[in-house]
This record gives structure tokens, C-alpha cells and sequence, in this order.
């Protein structure tokens, strides 16, 4: 088992970005109005939704307004309130823009994005801590993994609404699953077990990999690899599996059938409440 590593996902932009303003630019008017993995969006809803994060993101991070400094511990239950207040009243204010600028905006909005996150250092304290892993307090590096893993998974959405091929090849996919799956200790904080007690996870696929879920006296730490020691529960999934739940582009009854549980039943079973989205199941 070895320390988990620092994720880079600044390259990673523009790239999901010249992939998504380019589909979005063939989309036929219908295509538009495909429905989602989400049954109250759209594509134009979720492409809304990417122009609205972007541009809150760029107006507090980059420009300061109203300011530049953190914002403050609000816990998971509160910033899902924000996230999901401001997502249905940007919903209905864009309900009558036309996709072809929506299409305008995003191309402007995520460009400046990519450009602003290649120039920011991993290290340093973000303005928004990572609350699905239960931080109240977040460096660059991860808070840009999980802006990452925000844009290419609503594009994956997108893409697949509307029959286009999926964008999942590993040089994209396994930096999504390798910061997703790092919200699975907060989701175990309140399981007890004794000190020792080691959760395999496994990862299939080419963008996968292996995980451990470590009890020390009292807490619950995460580390990459397995050890020789013999794990107390196995959970076993595919990649494709992996992001589709943790991002609830599947829910957790879906998932169950898709997920291999092995040893205890409890502590295994329990990784059906782990999601990596500020979203209500």
C-alpha cells in the first residue's frame, strides 16, 4: 500500500473542452431537447449547468468578485442546498436562451477556464474545499481534480444523450475514478471496526485500479495498492461502473447489481452510499 498521489488534471481541460464545444456545435435543434440520465434535464439543462459553474467559478476565483477569499466550512448538507437552489433557478433563467448561445457563452466561459487552471499552482488553499470527501478545507490540486471530473462527466452525459461516442479512454477516465473514488472514507466515517480492519477495492478495467480502506484507531484512511493482509470486505466494479455511480449518472440500486460484494456484507455494502457529486440521490 503506498500514500495516495497528487492529481494533475490541469492538462486534461482543454481537451474535454475542444471535445465538447465540438459536439455541441452539430447538434441538431432536437438534439437539444434529448433527455438525460437526469430525468428533470435536458441537454441544453446540463449544458446550462456547465456554463453556470464555470461562470461562478471565474467570476470569484480568477476575478474576485464579490471576493477572492475561500469560502467559509459549510458542511456537505448546507453546500448541497446552494448547489441545488442555484441549479433549478439557473434552470428556468436559461429556459428561453437559444442553444446557439449557450453554444456562445460556454465556448467563451470554459476556454477562459482552461486557461486560468493551467496557470494556477496545485498547491495552496482553494476557494471551495471538497465536501462530498467530507473536507472543509481543500488544496488546488484537488479542488481541479473535481472541477475536472464535474466537466467530463455531465459531457459524458451529453455525449451519450445524444448517441455520440464516449470520451473514456484512460488518459481521461483514470484521473476522474482515481479522484472520485477519494470521497470513500468520508462516507465511512460513521462505521465502526476495529483498528486493522482493511476494505479492498478493486477496479476493473483500463482505467482502473486497486484501493484500501485502512482503520487506524480512529479514523478511516485511504490508500492505493493492497497489502498481503487478508481484507475483512471486497468490493469488486468496473470502471464504467465506478464513474457512472459515484457521479449517480447511475443511482445506487442500479449499481448494486453491477458491483461484486464480498466478505462482511455490512462494511462491503456500505460503498453504496459513497457519491462524488453534490447531489440528493
Amino acid at each position: 500500500m503506498e500514500e495516495l498521489p497528487v492529481i494533475d488534471a490541469r492538462p486534461l481541460f482543454r481537451k474535454n473542452t475542444d471535445e465538447l464545444i465540438g459536439l455541441l456545435k452539430t447538434l441538431r435543434r432536437e438534439q437539444w431537447l434529448s433527455p438525460t440520465c437526469y430525468p428533470e434535464w435536458k441537454v441544453k439543462d446540463i449544458a446550462s449547468h456547465l456554463l453556470q459553474s464555470g461562470l461562478n467559478r471565474l467570476s470569484r476565483q480568477r476575478d474576485g468578485f464579490p471576493s477572492k477569499e475561500p469560502l467559509p466550512p459549510l458542511g456537505f448538507e448546507k453546500i448541497l442546498n446552494i448547489v441545488s437552489n442555484g441549479n433549478d433557478n439557473w434552470q428556468e433563467i436559461f429556459a428561453s436562451i437559444s442553444p446557439e448561445l449557450i453554444v456562445s457563452l460556454l465556448t467563451h466561459s470554459e476556454y477562459d477556464l482552461c486557461t486560468f487552471f493551467e496557470k494556477l499552482p496545485l498547491s495552496g488553499q482553494a476557494p471551495y474545499s471538497v465536501a462530498w470527501a467530507g473536507e472543509t478545507v481543500s488544496e488546488n490540486w484537488f479542488d481541479m481534480a473535481r472541477e475536472f471530473t464535474e466537466r467530463w462527466h455531465h459531457h459524458q452525459q451529453i455525449r451519450e444523450a445524444v448517441g455520440a461516442s464516449p470520451l473514456t479512454q484512460a488518459e481521461y477516465l483514470f484521473p476522474v475514478i482515481d479522484t472520485l473514488i477519494r470521497a470513500v472514507p468520508w462516507w465511512y466515517s460513521d462505521m465502526a471496526a476495529e483498528a486493522g480492519t482493511q476494505i479492498h477495492i478493486e477496479i476493473t478495467g483500463e482505467a482502473g485500479g486497486l484501493w484500501t480502506l485502512l482503520r487506524s484507531i480512529n479514523k478511516w484512511e485511504f490508500k492505493t495498492g493492497f497489502s498481503e493482509t487478508t481484507a475483512e470486505a471486497e468490493i469488486k466494479l468496473s470502471d464504467d461502473t465506478a464513474w457512472r455511480f459515484l457521479t449517480r449518472t447511475i443511482n445506487s440500486s442500479q449499481a448494486a447489481d453491477l458491483i461484486q460484494f464480498s466478505g462482511n456484507l455490512q462494511l462491503a455494502k456500505n460503498f453504496l452510499r459513497v457519491k462524488a457529486i453534490m447531489m440528493n440521490d
